[in-house]
């Protein structure tokens, strides 16, 4: 026992076969050794104990590797270089595994740090970052994160905060998602898009709602719909896409505001496209911003960050976060699924993650 102490004390790690010797010992036998021990060799066989203890539990992962499979699902074109477009869209990638917020704020932390980090070119003629500015970039990042320099608590840090799940969704048959536990996804998403009765148009909105999804109600010319919305919704909070692009910057901003912050509440805003497929896209900008069409990304934090609410109204949020669902965009088009989706699908922004509820003509009976 003392034999395998004085080993202990001059190796460090890579003792793990010492520890299981001393395992076996007595405690008679562990204390007459640890009495003929000075206070430095014995806070030295701490640390090795430690050590040896992590290195039966889980062996020390390489960098290299990490960092390898983190690139890739950065450079999603494989051209050796991480264009702007990629980088943001593999950080939003990042957000949604660590359930975060995605908002204008954030884009903007990201985009300061990949300039940082030696990005070249404009956001005009296009921007690139490098292999090898990313990867010193990325190290030293995680290294502050990880609070350590040494190589393999980088690379775990990488790996175990969000790396191997990032892997596992860029490249599933490589690097396979370890099973999820069935009490961590209670209820399924719904899937869309999804063809309705009228009846049950209520409890889709609202289940888009829970599931933070803004609905684009495709309502095959039922004139119901409208009536419907015209109940739900006040009239000041209703607006026609027509007019959207007539108005001043500043009615932009305040016609958001009467969703997000009006009183200190928080309702719902109801956009009527008719028939029409005006490009939202274009109208938008810091006083309409594209992620008000996309509930995941624009959070509480990030309407006060834009200037759209109260810090008197984040406190409240902070306090009961479920408010925050009252605020959404209904959007209603006359027009059906095909042509709908046809006519819209490069016009509304976020458009691939909107709720589409489709409703059945044949449900409404006809006078």
């Amino acid at each position: 026992t003392y034999q395998s102490f004085r080993v202990l004390r001059t190796m460090g790690s890579g003792a793990s076969g010492y520890v299981k010797e001393l395992e076996s010992s007595s405690s008679e036998d562990v204390r007459k050794a640890l009495d003929g021990l000075s206070t430095e060799d014995r806070s030295k066989i701490s640390e090795a104990l430690t050590l040896a203890s992590s290195e039966s539990a889980e062996p020390p992962m390489e960098l290299g590797l990490v960092l390898d499979a983190l690139f890739k699902c950065f450079d999603s074109d494989e051209d050796g270089q991480i264009e702007r477009e990629e980088y943001l869209e593999c950080c939003e990638k990042i957000a949604t595994i660590l359930d975060e917020s995605f908002g204008p704020k954030q884009r903007k932390q990201k985009m300061a740090w990949y300039k940082e980090a030696g990005a070249e070119g404009s956001p005009e003629a296009g921007m690139y970052l490098s292999r090898k500015k990313w990867q010193a970039a990325l190290v030293k990042t995680a290294s502050e994160e990880a609070s350590s320099e040494e190589e393999p608590k980088i690379a775990a840090w990488l790996w175990k905060s969000y790396g191997k799940r990032l892997a596992a969704l860029c490249f599933p048959t490589a690097y396979p998602a370890e099973e999820a536990v069935e009490s961590e996804s209670p209820a399924e998403r719904p899937q869309y898009p999804v063809t309705i009765p009228l009846t049950q148009l209520a409890a889709k909105l609202e289940e888009a709602k829970e599931w933070k999804l803004r609905p684009l109600i495709l309502g095959n010319h039922v004139e119901e719909v409208h009536t419907f919305l015209k109940y739900q919704i006040d009239d000041s909070r209703t607006f026609d896409s027509s007019k959207l692009f007539l108005m001043k910057k500043e009615e932009k901003r305040a016609l958001l505001k009467l969703g997000m912050d009006s009183g200190g509440k928080c309702y719902p805003l109801y956009l009527k496209l008719g028939e029409a497929a005006p490009d939202l896209v274009k109208s938008c900008s810091d006083d309409f911003p594209a992620e008000v069409f996309d509930a995941s990304a624009w959070t509480a934090k990030a309407a006060f960050d834009e200037g759209f609410i109260s810090q008197a109204l984040l406190s409240k949020l902070d306090n009961d976060p479920d408010m925050w669902k009252l605020f959404t965009i209904i959007i209603h088009s006359d027009l059906g699924l095909d042509v709908g989706k046809a006519k819209l699908s490069d016009k509304l922004p976020y458009f691939e993650k909107l709720a589409i509820i489709v409703i059945d003509p044949a449900s409404v009976a006809k006078g």
